[in-house]
């Protein structure tokens, strides 16, 4: 919901839905923790960037200098809404992929955080319509992830596993681009149809 409408939402729509991730940030803390910590958020919204660009250009191959650079700061959004100040953000993508790599040297861990990183990739707990489809999100996830991190994380990836993320992302590239936009649209459209009707209603959003 949030990247939606940070991606496509009005600012009122934008301004609204940071409102609510603040109130259900609010109980989050721990020792020398808060979930309101500008850097961590920094750090978030730098993945949820990085991410999108990474999936993009294993479709479609890279992109050139300018649209990367334009994504880029759009991209800034995901922090800014919060607690992240613009000021905060690399101020250019060469700067940011620096930031990117010093971070990943800097991943730690505990058994505890390995637990629940395998949990959620796990079909024990998932919803019945999910479980199907479980095996292939673990997949993606576990191999969208730098091997660093994949470590770190201790998820097991073989060569069978790197084999099958090759073939998926194989056949991705010769389908998705098939699809009609309009279609590949319907998830987004759906979505922000939803939460606005849930903002209309004085239902939950999030």
């Amino acid at each position: 919901t949030y990247v939606y409408v940070m991606g496509l939402g009005t600012d009122e729509e934008r301004a609204t839905v940071a409102r609510m991730v603040n109130r259900a940030h609010g109980p989050v803390r721990g020792e020398g923790y808060s979930a309101f910590d500008p850097d961590l958020q920094l750090w978030v919204a730098a993945t949820l960037a990085e991410v999108a660009r990474e999936m993009w250009e294993k479709i479609a191959g890279p992109l050139d200098a300018a649209t990367l650079e334009h994504l880029y700061r759009e991209g800034w959004v995901y922090g800014t809404a919060l607690q992240v100040k613009p000021e905060m953000w690399p101020p250019t993508r060469a700067e940011f992929e620096a930031y990117w790599e010093r971070m990943q040297g800097e991943f730690r861990s505990d058994p505890q955080i390995q637990r629940y990183a395998r949990a959620l990739l796990s079909t024990k707990d998932a919803k019945w319509f999910v479980k199907p489809i479980t095996p292939l999100i673990s997949l993606v996830t576990r191999g969208n992830l730098s091997p660093a991190a994949r470590e770190v994380l201790a998820l097991p990836w073989s060569a069978r596993d790197q084999r099958r993320y090759d073939r998926f992302w194989s056949v991705v590239r010769v389908v998705y681009p098939r699809i009609p936009r309009w279609v590949r649209a319907l998830p987004a459209r759906f979505a922000m149809a939803e939460v606005r009707w849930r903002m209309r209603t004085g239902r939950r959003v999030i």
